[in-house]
């Protein structure tokens, strides 16, 4: 099996980014790249509705992974981490 290529690498020592290396954080990259790609498609009378609630949703996955990553408690980044899901679940619906 091929190793997939990461759609963004930080510069810096692998391993010792931070969020840049979690899988999770590169998989919904991924599903945001696929999101915007697949907005594009939508007929013209969707774009202002569906096609900005669904890209705001995949961004704000990849936000709060980020975000939550970044947090001193676990219990906070517990919660940013329930939110990424809950915006993954948004996007997917």
């Amino acid at each position: 099996m091929s190793e997939r290529k990461p759609l963004y690498s930080s510069p810096g020592e692998k391993g010792k980014r931070g969020f840049e290396d979690l899988e999770c954080y590169q998989l919904a990259l991924e599903v945001m790249a696929n999101v915007h790609a697949f907005a594009k498609t939508l007929p013209p009378d969707e774009k202002f509705d569906l096609y900005v609630q669904i890209r705001r949703s995949a961004k704000g996955v990849t936000g709060n992974i980020a975000e939550g990553y970044g947090r001193y408690h676990y219990l906070d980044s517990l919660y940013k981490y329930s939110i990424a899901r809950g915006e993954l679940n948004e996007t997917l619906a």
